[in-house]
């Protein structure tokens, strides 16, 4: 192991909104304002080595102070708030020394704790070198898709990268009309998250996660984001809404709802071309779909010529 003195402490959210704007490789998810809407509360432990801020860990808890996921969020986890040791065997070491110290104190304090890696950092070692009464780190990989590039395309070259009958979507939503409107009530998001998401459980989680829905529209107001909107000219109907986070160059689409007569109409290719112009007009360098671990969601989100991309969701507990 390195010689590098290892400290392991709480901290303030104004603490972590400061070390999370210095982090190069993070994304909107773990932005203390973010995880402050999605969760009851939000423990921040701050790794340093030999003094110098290395690794912030966020922790959500609920009422109770057991640690949980928060609904609609992503990779939220541990990230890297130091410069990179150069020597990639300094690094491993420096990485297993303060991940070692960060799950020590983490396992001694919740009784289950849940993360996730960022998609692209695949470093797992530290953790699965990790163990403490018997419990050990379980690593289960997921996919996203990622629409890159966006900073280099234009309107014309987002359409042609996006599969044939999609751009044919977007040709005939745009000759029926379709068109990008201005602004959107809350309760009309409300109202198409529950269309969308239906009856039976599908519709009971939906009214469960409308406190997380509307703390996200909140976000978009402060500047966290972006919606999309969507209807047909000479109709004020908005038919369709993506809401999209956004931080680091990273936009995240969290939602997409429409009603049945627009996904009837084969017009939801519109309103995703549409948000990503959006999100390249906002500085983004990339578009996450956000999940593609399923053969309809994969078929569906790769249509748009996005890339698969890997990421882990961890859990620390018995084998």
């Amino acid at each position: 192991m390195p010689d590098v003195k290892v400290a392991i402490e709480r901290i303030d959210a104004d603490g972590a909104v400061l070390l999370w704007l210095r982090a190069e490789h993070t994304t909107v998810f773990t932005h203390p304002e973010v995880l402050a809407a999605l969760a009851h509360d939000v423990h921040w432990w701050l790794a340093t080595a030999d003094g110098e801020p290395a690794c912030l860990w966020p922790v959500c808890v609920d009422a109770a102070g057991r640690a949980t996921s928060p609904e609609f969020a992503y990779y939220v986890g541990p990230f890297e708030v130091g410069a990179a040791d150069p020597s990639p065997r300094r690094r491993l070491m420096r990485a297993v020394a303060i991940q070692h110290k960060l799950l020590e104190a983490l396992s001694a304090t919740y009784h289950h704790l849940s993360w996730s890696t960022l998609p692209g950092r695949h470093e797992l070692r530290p953790w699965l070198w990790f163990e403490s009464d018997g419990n050990r780190t379980a690593v289960r990989p997921r996919y996203t898709a990622v629409f890159d590039g966006l900073e280099c395309v234009t309107d014309g070259q987002i359409v042609l990268r996006i599969r044939s009958e999609r751009r044919t979507q977007v040709r005939k939503a745009e000759r029926s009309g379709a068109r990008v409107i201005g602004d959107v009530a809350l309760a009309r998001v409300e109202a198409l998250y529950c269309e969308t998401m239906g009856s039976g459980r599908a519709g009971e989680l939906a009214r469960r996660r409308l406190g997380e829905l509307r703390s996200m529209y909140r976000l978009v107001s402060q500047g966290h984001g972006f919606l999309v909107a969507c209807g047909l000219e000479g109709d004020d109907t908005i038919r369709s809404v993506w809401l999209v986070l956004m931080g680091k160059g990273r936009a995240c689409g969290v939602i997409a709802v429409s009603d049945a007569a627009w996904r009837h109409d084969c017009f939801n290719a519109f309103g995703q071309h549409r948000a990503l112009v959006a999100a390249r007009d906002a500085g983004a360098r990339c578009y996450d779909f956000n999940g593609a671990n399923s053969y309809a969601r994969g078929s569906d989100k790769h249509s748009y010529g996005a890339e698969a991309e890997l990421y882990f969701d961890c859990t620390f507990g018995p084998p």
